[in-house]
This record gives C-alpha cells, structure tokens and sequence, in this order.
C-alpha cells in the first residue's frame, strides 16, 4: 500500500516516469508472487487454475501494455496522459465485469448478454430506489 502512495506522491508532482516504475513494479512483483501461489494453491485444493487465458484477456493486457508504453515515452504529466490511463482503466475494468467465457467453462457459466444486462440494469434501478427514498425524494 506504502508503494501506491509513493507512486500518487511522485505524479502530483509531475514526475510520472518515477511514478509509472513505482507502479508497474509494484504490480510485477505481486504478480510474480501471486499467481504461482494461487495456481499451487489451487491444484492443493483440488480447484483447477489454469492459466489458459481467453483470446479477450490477452488483448486486453496487449491494450494496458501499449497505454503504459505510450505514457512512458515522455516523462511529463499531463491531463492527456491521466485521462487516458483513467480511460483505459474504466475501458478494461468493463470488459472484464461483463466478459463471458465463451472459449473455457474455467471462468464459469455461460449466460446471454441480455440476461446479464437485465441483471445490471435491475440493480442499478434497486440502487437508485433505495438512495432516492433514503434521501426524501
């Protein structure tokens, strides 16, 4: 957590390719620990982790890799450059919230999109309800 806020401290002060390393470091080294724990922890488990990843994650990863390349190549901040880490932070979280495994059974059942957009929507309607009434609307 010590890291994040170094790497929020370095970029408030317009130093981003320190800040970028800090962060990408960071993300590195814990996915470099993580996932072979998890995989060994799985087949103990006996629950299969595969790291067979759908051809939608990996052009996603591609996508985050050639943002962070292009906000390296120059060392200055700007409102450019965050928003479009911002941009493709929401673009990626999305993809991933409403991914269905179309190509594995490892990421779990199939639905239609429409069902999950329904699902969605019946949420965030329940959401709005209870905060209107909570307010006095």
């Amino acid at each position: 957590f010590s890291e994040e806020i170094a790497a929020l401290n370095l970029a408030s002060k317009g130093k981003l390719d320190l800040a970028m390393g800090v962060a990408i470091g960071s993300a590195t080294q814990i996915a470099m620990l993580v996932v072979p724990v998890v995989v060994f922890l799985g087949w103990y488990l006996g629950q299969p982790f595969d790291l067979d990843f759908e051809v939608l994650q990996c052009r996603l990863l591609l996508a985050s890799l050639l943002v962070a390349a292009l906000c390296l190549r120059d060392p200055e901040a700007n409102w450019l450059k965050g928003s479009m880490l911002v941009t493709a932070y929401i673009i990626i979280s999305t993809a991933f919230w409403w991914m269905c495994d179309e190509e594995f059974h490892s990421a779990g059942a199939k639905r239609p999109f429409e069902e999950r957009l329904k699902e969605a929507a019946e949420v965030v309607i329940e959401n709005v309800t209870a905060n209107l009434t909570a307010v006095g609307h």
